[in-house]
């Protein structure tokens, strides 16, 4: 996936590189929901990409099946004390080997309408009780017709990936695996963090009334229409909200995510993208230098800055360019980095945890909390059983 902006500034890039480098450089551009197939059939007719771009679990899968090759090269090259660690050597490094280069990082933070909480003369939420106490007070009936017409949280309960609930656990000390690599899915502190979001919605009802089938675009079309007054969310929703509600923009500041208690390291769910150079792609030198030139400091925060803070840096003297650190969101959101969490484990990145969020188990949990089919408890069990089964199959147990 890809925005105007990006695709603009990228084909501009490619086009100087290929004066400089005198190397034809063509780009294409895909959704989410489609690149998966296209690499697969590229794979098996035998003509892959010089470079892919993809969250981190696939390049782990290409490198365990041999499909592109490590970069470790261009990592040192690079520098690799420049990368922050939380996305360089969790996600990117396998049996020994990075199989890619990280191209930027996405997390997340709660969003919140600071003239509502002027309103009500809240201060901005830091823990898990304080934030509920302010859902609640911003839940409200406000034409008194009798109907609650505004909502303190937008939750997307039609969540795939887990993405939404996964950080929760984390903060609350508990983990998808330990350090030996066992599943820990139904660790009670994961159960105990599950059943805490979804109470608000079940419990609390602090959140619209179409929260169960609600996607990550409709909580935050929520909130850009002033339905909800809190928003985990990352920067792309600011620049919709520069376009599209400007007013929503200027009364809403970015705050990290809450925790169970005072003391307890925000964590945010980590995501992003990396750049992969496949094995048998017809210009693997070419491809390298390419990967070099994109992640060149000046042409690096070309490309940053046309998406205007929605792609994160994932170099640590990048990050503190003015443009993150000067700004009060962009800077909340760079320091949500250190402890954001993909799959929260203590064990080193494993290709088979992308294949269980592939198949949904984890997001699973949270709509059979949601819908009232299971306990957390429950749902929690059966996922673990689910993802020992993937795991035997993938022979990742």
């Amino acid at each position: 996936g890809s925005q105007p902006e990006e695709e603009t500034v990228l084909q501009a890039l490619a086009r100087e590189f290929s004066e400089r480098d005198g190397t034809a450089v063509k780009i294409e551009f895909f959704t989410w929901e489609e690149i998966n197939s296209k690499y697969l059939a590229a794979l098996a007719a035998g003509t892959p990409p010089n470079i892919g771009q993809h969250g981190p679990d696939l390049p782990l899968r290409f490198g365990q099946d041999g499909a592109v090759l490590p970069v470790d090269d261009l990592v040192g090259e690079l520098g690799r004390e420049r990368f922050f660690p939380e996305f360089l050597d969790a996600v990117c490094r396998y049996q020994e080997h990075y199989w890619s280069v990280p191209w930027f990082i996405e997390v997340r933070s709660l969003l919140i309408r600071t003239d509502w909480l002027a309103e009500l003369n809240l201060e901005p939420p830091t823990t898990w009780d304080e934030w509920v106490r302010v859902c609640a007070a911003m839940t409200r009936d406000t034409d008194g017709d009798g109907a609650i017409d505004r909502w303190g949280f937008g939750m997307y309960g039609n969540d795939h990936f887990g993405q939404s609930w996964i950080p929760f656990a984390a903060q609350n000390g508990g983990g998808l695996f330990a350090a030996d690599g066992s599943i820990t899915v139904a660790a009670p502190e994961n159960v105990a963090a599950l059943a805490w979001y979804g109470d608000l919605y079940r419990k609390h009802r602090v959140t619209p009334p179409g929260t169960k089938s609600a996607t990550w675009i409709d909580a935050n079309l929520y909130y850009k229409r002033g339905l909800v007054g809190s928003l985990i969310t990352n920067a792309y929703l600011l620049k919709e909200l520069r376009a599209d509600a400007p007013e929503v923009l200027a009364a809403s500041r970015f705050y990290p995510i809450p925790v169970p208690r005072a003391g307890v390291r925000s964590r945010s769910y980590l995501g992003g993208s990396h750049l992969m150079v496949f094995r048998d792609a017809p210009h693997v030198d070419a491809a390298r230098r390419f990967v070099r030139f994109l992640l060149d400091r000046n042409n690096y925060l070309r490309f940053l800055k046309s998406v205007e803070g929605g792609a994160l840096p994932v170099f640590r003297d990048v990050a503190s360019d003015p443009f993150f650190s000067d700004d009060p969101n962009l800077s909340v959101l760079i320091d949500q980095i250190a402890g954001a969490v993909r799959h929260p484990h203590r064990g080193p990145p494993n290709p088979a945890v992308g294949a269980a969020e592939g198949e949904r188990i984890f997001g699973r949990a949270l709509r059979e909390v949601l819908a009232g089919t299971k306990s957390a408890e429950a749902a929690l069990r059966d996922a673990q059983q689910a993802t020992a089964a993937l795991f035997a199959r993938h022979g990742a147990a």
